[in-house]
C-alpha cells in the first residue's frame, strides 16, 4: 500500500494535531531536560595547554611539530598517564570484563586530543569530569614527553660518550706503547735526542781529524755512531709518530668532553605558550543544545507519524 503525501499540508497537520504536538513537545522538553541533568550526564571540563617543541632535532622529514605530535600520541605515554591517574577506577572500568583494554583505549582517546594549531603549534586538550584531574592530566603528559624526549637523549648520548671514550682509550694504548719504546732506545740505547746526538758525533769526528784526539772519547764517538745507525731511523720514527698520536689523543679528549656535555646537560624540551587551567564551566552536554535537539527531532518524528497516519486515513477513504 502506497501513501500519498502530497494533498497532506504541513500546516493543516501542524492545526490538526496542534495538541498533541504540543503535549509531545512539553513532555519532550521536561525529560530531555532532566536527562540530560548532571544526574544522568555526568558533566564534563576541558582544560588545554599550546606548546613548541625546544632543543630536539628532527629524526625525518616531518616538521617537529608533527614529530612532537607523534611522541605525544605514543602508547607508552597513553600507559604512563592511564597508570598515574588510576584511569581504570577512574573511567569506572572493569578490567576482567572482555575488551577491558579495547574500552580504555577509546574512553582515553575520546577524552584526550592532541592536534597542531595553524601556528604549527602543538594544543593538549583533556576532558573529564573533574576539571581538577583534567588540568593535572594536561600537566602530566607534558611531563611524560619531557622525560621521553629526555630518555631519547640521553640514550643517544651514551652511545656517543661511549664511543668517544673507546676511542680515546685506544688511542691511550697507543700512546702509552710509543712511549714505552722511546723510554727503551733512551734507556737501553741511549739514544733520546737525534739531533743534538748525530751534533755531537760530528764533532767527535771532526775533532779526531783536526788531532784533537784528547779531548774526544773516539769508542764512545763511536759506539754512538753505532747505535744511531742502527735504532736512529726508529728513533726519528718513533718521535714523529708519537707527536702525531699526540695531537689525535688531544682532538679525541675535547670531542670525548662535549659528548658528555651534551649527554650531561639539562634542559627543557617544552615551550608552554598556554598553560593548562582549572575550568569553571562544564564543556560538555550543553543543555539547551540536547533540549533543543530533542524537541526538532520529536517534532519532525511527530510530524511524520502524523502525516503518516492521514495519510492511511486519506487513502482508505478513496
Amino acid at each position: 500500500m502506497e501513501l500519498n503525501f502530497k494533498n497532506i499540508n504541513v500546516l493543516n497537520l501542524i492545526l490538526k494535531w496542534f495538541k498533541y504536538l504540543l503535549i509531545i513537545q512539553i513532555s519532550t522538553l521536561i525529560l530531555s531536560a532532566i536527562f540530560s541533568g548532571p544526574a544522568f550526564i555526568k558533566p564534563k571540563y576541558l582544560s588545554w595547554a599550546v606548546v613548541y617543541p625546544a632543543n630536539i632535532t628532527s629524526y625525518s622529514d616531518e616538521s617537529l611539530a608533527e614529530q612532537m605530535k607523534q611522541v605525544l600520541n605514543a602508547n607508552q605515554i597513553r600507559d604512563h598517564i592511564i597508570e598515574r591517574f588510576d584511569l581504570w577506577n577512574h573511567y569506572e572500568i572493569d578490567t576482567s570484563r572482555k575488551y577491558a583494554l579495547t574500552k580504555m583505549h577509546r574512553i582515553y582517546d575520546r577524552s584526550v586530543k592532541v592536534s597542531k594549531t595553524l601556528a604549527d603549534a602543538i594544543q593538549i586538550e583533556v576532558l573529564d569530569t573533574d576539571p581538577v584531574t583534567a588540568k593535572e592530566m594536561v600537566e602530566a603528559i607534558i611531563q611524560e614527553y619531557e622525560l621521553k624526549i629526555k630518555s631519547l637523549h640521553e640514550k643517544r648520548y651514551s652511545e656517543t660518550v661511549g664511543m668517544r671514550a673507546r676511542a680515546v682509550e685506544r688511542k691511550l694504548n697507543t700512546v702509552d706503547s710509543l712511549k714505552l719504546r722511546l723510554q727503551y732506545l733512551a734507556t737501553e740505547e741511549g739514544l733520546m735526542d737525534f739531533g743534538a746526538q748525530a751534533a755531537e758525533v760530528v764533532k767527535g769526528y771532526l775533532g779526531t781529524v783536526e788531532g784533537g784526539l784528547t779531548k774526544v772519547d773516539k769508542k764512545r764517538v763511536e759506539a754512538l755512531k753505532e747505535r744511531m745507525d742502527e735504532k736512529g731511523g726508529e728513533l726519528i720514527l718513533v718521535m714523529d709518530r708519537l707527536k702525531y698520536e699526540n695531537g689525535l689523543l688531544t682532538n679525541m679528549i675535547a670531542a670525548y668532553d662535549q659528548a658528555f656535555a651534551d649527554f650531561d646537560r639539562k634542559e627543557t624540551y617544552v615551550d608552554v605558550i598556554e598553560s593548562p587551567f582549572v575550568a569553571d564551566k562544564k564543556e560538555f552536554p550543553v543543555r539547551w543544545m540536547t533540549v533543543l535537539g530533542s524537541m526538532l527531532s520529536t517534532a519532525l518524528l511527530s510530524l511524520m507519524f502524523f502525516a503518516a497516519f492521514d495519510g492511511i486515513a486519506i487513502k482508505k477513504t478513496t
